[in-house]
């Protein structure tokens, strides 16, 4: 709080709530450009893999929980043998060597707030001080504004819309 204070040159403590709810919805709509977890989530995927590609929908990867397969009866699943898939090199995509319907569990997001890039981090501090300073204003339009975009495109995880 005291960094975010900090930048957008605040030094009362009046408007802590506006500037935590601020942060919070800052946070939110990067994660949701980006495709990224800025904290640590477990994502659960249902999909139908008739093709062998299949891109993580949310990153980074930090480790797989399970990936099991539905069993014919659409009630139960089971886990897929690890020789049915791989994770490709850059760790946001799995290729399938099997079909059908699969649930994949994973964590995903920065363990570490630390890790987070310090573009991003920039991005959101840049964000989240436009809408501190335009707080009220009637004529401000919905979304990112134009520096945060920019700041965050080399961060988007393009191969996977949702």
């Amino acid at each position: 709080m005291e960094d975010i204070k900090e930048w957008l040159i605040v030094s009362h403590s009046e408007d802590d709530a506006l500037i935590m709810r601020l942060y919070k919805a800052v946070k939110l709509l990067c994660e949701a450009r980006t495709k990224q977890f800025f904290t640590k989530h477990t994502v659960t995927v249902i999909a139908c893999i008739y093709e062998p590609v299949f891109y993580l929908p949310r990153l980074p990867l930090l480790q797989f929980t399970s990936v099991t397969k539905r069993k014919y009866n659409l009630e139960e699943y089971e886990v897929l043998d690890a020789d049915k898939y791989v994770l490709s090199a850059s760790m946001d995509t799995l290729y399938f060597y099997d079909y059908g319907t699969f649930k994949i569990i994973y964590e995903a997001g920065y363990d570490d707030e630390n890790l987070i890039p310090d573009v991003i981090k920039q991005a959101m501090l840049s964000e989240l001080a436009h809408l501190y300073e335009n707080r009220g204003d009637k004529d401000m339009k919905p979304g990112l504004c134009a520096t945060t975009v920019q700041m965050l495109t080399p961060y988007i995880n393009t191969r996977y819309a949702i």
